[in-house]
Formats: C-alpha cells, structure tokens, sequence
C-alpha cells in the first residue's frame, strides 16, 4: 500500500493557484531579471508555470461545479429569506398568548432564526427551525386557538427540511472536489515546488536593493494578499472561467 501523499504547502488548496498567479505576475513583469540571473527561467519557463496554475485552477473549482454550488446558495438564501414574514407573524401569535402563556422569541427560536436570515447563517437558520418546530407541536393548541394556521405551522418543518437537503447537495460538490484534490495532490506538490524557486529566486535579486519588490516573492505576503478579501462564488467562477481559456489557449500553443 503507497503512503499517502502529503501536502507541501501551508495554505488551502483552492488558495495555491491564485498566490501562484500572482507571483506569475510579479515574475512576468520581472523576468529579464530572473534571466540575467539564470537562463533557467528563460522561456517557456514562465508558460509552464502558467500552464499548471490554470490546469489545476480548473481542478479546484471547476467552472460547472463553482456555477452549481453557486446556484444551490442562492436557493438556500432565498428560501431562508422567504421565512422572514412567517417568523414575524409567529412572534405576533406569542405576544396574543400572554398572559397566559408567556414564550419569549429567543426561547421559541424565532430571534435565532431572524439573525440567521439576516446573516445568512444556513446552520444557525436550521438549528432555529428545529427549536422553531418542536415549540410549535408542544403549544400548538394554544397557538392555533390565537390564529396560527396549519399551513404557516408546516411551513417552518417542510423549510427545514428543504434547505438541509439543498446544504447536503453543496456539500457533496465540494467533497468530490476534495477527495480529487486529493487524488492529484502530486501536482499541487509540483506547482508548489515550482513557485518556492521563484520565489527564493526573487529573494535572492531583491533582498538587498528593492525591500517592496522583495515582498512580492514572500509566501505570507502572498498569502496575506489572497485572504485579505475573501472570493465570492462568482469571483472564484470568474476566476475558474479565466484559467480554464489560460489553458485551452497553452494547448494550442503545444506542438
């Protein structure tokens, strides 16, 4: 039985292709410097790099598949959005209820539910709906008699039940993508150990004479630059989009 393979990099690995792309960058803009340097990174060596980086940009998060999980949150939000007037009109029927029968919001789960709705929070929505729905069959008679119908009641389960099926279908997407990955992690390892020679290289032309070019070939700036502002689906989709023509391009460049 092979050892399994481990990861070389410390960073996730939908984030190495873009820190690589952006010291593609730097180098690009660089690179009758680095051949000065050293003839080994005259051309193609820059067309190779690019090449990985989009082959295994398309790996990470295929377009099909960032579309999809893109498509499946959407529904989620608008069905998480869809119970803002049914927990509104719930809290009402609690207020009806007093003094008998005094139920707070945060209590009955409806505060929960509100501030998952409003942070788009899908796991703090589907705890809400659960506490939200027990209450609603332990004081369903009470709620019934002061307006609560049967068809608000089962709105709140039937939604439960519905955005935890669309989060289980997200999330079967994005595990296949993982365990392929996984399968594939050589190449990561690969375009990982390519990036660290650039960038050792580029700490070697520039540690001395340009401290602000210098950061461009440092990982945890790079890193830092990836992670400072969080991709959108539709920014990893651009992003996927973009590197899979990067690749179709490269191969027909291929002899």
């Amino acid at each position: 039985m092979n050892d399994p393979v481990v990861r070389h990099y410390s960073c996730k690995d939908e984030e190495l292709p873009v820190i690589c792309g952006f010291a593609l960058s730097s180098f690009k803009h660089d690179q009758n410097v680095f051949e000065a340097y050293s003839p080994r990174f005259k051309k193609p060596y820059d067309e190779q790099f690019d090449k990985r980086i989009a082959d295994l940009s398309e790996m990470v998060a295929p377009l099909s598949e960032t579309q999809e999980v893109k498509r499946i949150n959407d529904i989620i939000h608008q069905q998480m959005s869809d119970l803002t007037e049914g927990a509104d009109r719930l809290g009402g029927y609690l207020d009806y209820m007093k003094p008998e029968l005094i139920l707070s919001e945060a209590g009955f789960g409806i505060k929960g539910l509100r501030e998952g709705i409003s942070k788009k929070d899908v796991e703090k929505v589907l705890s809400s709906l659960h506490t939200v729905s027990t209450n609603i069959k332990k004081h369903k008679a009470a709620l019934t008699a002061v307006g609560l119908t049967e068809d608000l009641s089962s709105k709140f389960a039937a939604a439960e039940k519905a955005i935890s099926k669309n989060k289980q279908d997200a999330h079967a997407i994005s595990a296949n993508r993982t365990e392929i990955v996984q399968a594939n992690l050589t190449q990561f390892n690969d375009l990982h150990t390519q990036l660290k020679e650039i960038l050792k290289a580029g700490k070697i032309l520039y540690q001395k004479n340009d401290p602000a070019k210098y950061k461009e070939y440092t990982f945890s700036h790079l890193r830092k630059g990836v992670r400072k502002v969080p991709l959108t689906a539709a920014q990893i989709a651009a992003k996927a989009k973009a590197a899979e023509k990067r690749r179709l391009k490269a191969a027909k460049t291929q002899p």
